[in-house]
């Protein structure tokens, strides 16, 4: 074994939570998801950046080492990546993802090809996973009092997450000590930093939790995490969570999740971001079926006028602007409308009953 030190790389943002002082590198390479990597950008093609910790997007160049993890991908737009890398890899993410892709995107290139070199494991060969270095306090019983603002979308870039720091702006606004926390996805820095330039009190992700990305994981997971997530906030003395589930609902994990009734007993409110009238329509109708309490709609369709007449000539559900949002008014008509929502109705119940 060598030790990493002796190594000039280029670190991902998805190892941010990781001490690489003492990591060693092991030409052993059969990796399980979360295992750290150190690769050789064989081709650089569809990436040709990487996100590091810090937030600065390093060019990359054929011949560079970098280090990052061994995960999944599931994106609409770019790629489906769900088998572990071998001596052969791709890189899934800017942020950092290796792994191997069976679908892509006919609007993109093919991803930046990495020769792996070695996994990164500690002086007595125990491989360097991030499950073994979360930051997310584990917890065991839920505290489900603090309201949490559901922001969900129709799809990829249909403006969750602008419509998300948005609802930020708004209730920090109105001097409320809001959590940001996006529990769905796959790990990446632009999403994360703008939550914390909205004005979050504090941010955090599924990252935090050990895992570079959540495709293939259960509700059951899912839903503890968030558990976690809501007891940070709970002892950071946050008023509110602003909670960000990733891609569209009829993402095979999104879908399971808004179905689980442990789920469903932690959300007071919904703003939903879509990328047309349709989708709006649909998915205010689908949550509603739910009994989530849809508060808004936002997102790509309401650029359009004509889409927002649409809309509303077919539901009374409101559209609320990202101006409104990202003020005080609107921040005390979200946190209003979601600190309405009874808790002891008969999901909150069920919910009880079941833990």
């Amino acid at each position: 074994m060598k030790e990493l030190k002796d190594f000039q790389f280029k670190r991902a943002f998805t190892t941010r939570n990781v001490d690489l002082q003492n990591a060693y590198v092991s030409d052993k390479v059969s990796p399980n998801e979360g295992d750290l990597l150190i690769a050789r950008v064989a081709s650089v093609k569809q990436q040709s950046r990487l996100e590091t910790p810090e937030g600065r997007r390093a060019y990359l160049f054929d011949g560079d080492l970098v280090v990052g993890v061994a995960g999944k991908r599931y994106s609409t737009k770019y790629y489906r990546g769900s088998a572990m890398p071998n001596e052969k890899a791709q890189l899934l993410t800017t942020s950092g993802i290796f792994g191997l892709t069976d679908t892509k995107s006919k609007k993109v290139k093919a991803a930046t090809e990495l020769d792996v070199v070695g996994s990164l494991v500690t002086n007595n060969n125990t491989p360097i996973n991030l499950l073994d270095h979360r930051s997310l306090p584990a917890s065991t019983t839920p505290d489900s009092t603090i309201p949490i603002l559901l922001v969900i979308g129709s799809d990829m870039d249909s403006g969750k997450t602008t419509l998300a720091t948005s609802a930020i702006k708004g209730l920090s606004q109105s001097s409320k000590r809001v959590y940001g926390f996006k529990l769905t996805g796959s790990g990446s820095g632009p999403d994360y930093w703008k939550m914390w330039d909205s004005g979050a009190a504090y941010v955090s992700d599924f990252m935090e939790a050990g895992y570079a990305a959540t495709s293939g994981l259960t509700s059951s997971t899912l839903v503890d995490i968030l558990n976690d997530a809501i007891n940070d906030a709970t002892s950071r003395g946050s008023d509110v969570i602003v909670l960000e589930v990733a891609d569209g609902i009829l993402q095979k994990e999104t879908a399971e999740l808004l179905r689980d009734a442990h789920f469903k007993a932690l959300i007071n409110g919904v703003l939903i971001a879509s990328d047309s009238a349709v989708s709006a329509l649909h998915i205010s109708q689908q949550l509603t079926h739910l009994n989530y309490r849809v508060v808004g709609l936002g997102g790509v369709f309401t650029q359009h006028p004509l889409a927002i007449e649409e809309f509303s000539s077919q539901s009374g559900y409101p559209i609320l602007s990202l101006e409104l949002l990202q003020n005080r008014s609107g921040g005390d008509l979200i946190f209003s409308t979601i600190t309405a929502y009874d808790k002891n109705d008969s999901v909150k119940q069920a919910y009880k009953a079941a833990i």
